[in-house]
């Protein structure tokens, strides 16, 4: 009887811990862990080419309503010299990462300058694509080009 009562006491004590970590630390575990949901670079790539044609119809006739329901992209932006499709981040604060692709209709890789990086900035070569790094800092961006005037994204603050 008492190593019942004794057995049930530590179950509660754990229980009521693991709820107790959960409220109080869950957000920062999920970070910690990263969301899952975040498509991956050749998953945005490959969205892309398989969706092409619907996309590309969506930008000639500036309506993106059947675009949004495409698995993958979560918001689209359609700014002065791109539209920018929105399809995931990851962290909180500053250690936070976004993902997704745009395109440009002059097939310009350097349209989200002075919005992911300083204006006046130069992208470098890096790998397939490009990048500029924050010098003193941590923040970077990322971009690589996926189709003519389709390129893929990724920023790191």
């Amino acid at each position: 009887m008492k190593k019942s009562i004794i057995l049930v006491t530590i179950i509660s004590i754990v229980i009521v811990l693991a709820i107790l970590i959960w409220r109080y630390f869950g957000l920062a575990i999920i970070v910690m862990i990263g969301d899952t949901n975040v498509p991956d670079k050749n998953e945005i790539m490959e969205l892309v080419n398989e969706n092409q044609i619907e996309i590309t119809n969506a930008i000639e006739n500036n309506n993106f309503e059947n675009i949004e329901k495409i698995k993958g992209i979560e918001d689209i932006t359609v700014e002065e010299n791109h539209i920018d499709f929105y399809c995931g981040g990851k962290g909180i604060g500053s250690a936070t990462s976004y993902y997704g692709f745009y395109f440009s209709k002059d097939n310009a890789i350097d349209v989200k300058e002075n919005i992911e990086y300083p204006k006046g900035e130069t992208l470098q070569q890096d790998g397939k694509g490009y990048s500029w790094d924050e010098p003193d800092g941590d923040n970077r961006f990322y971009v690589e080009k996926i189709i003519d005037g389709f390129f893929y994204y990724e920023s790191h603050y």
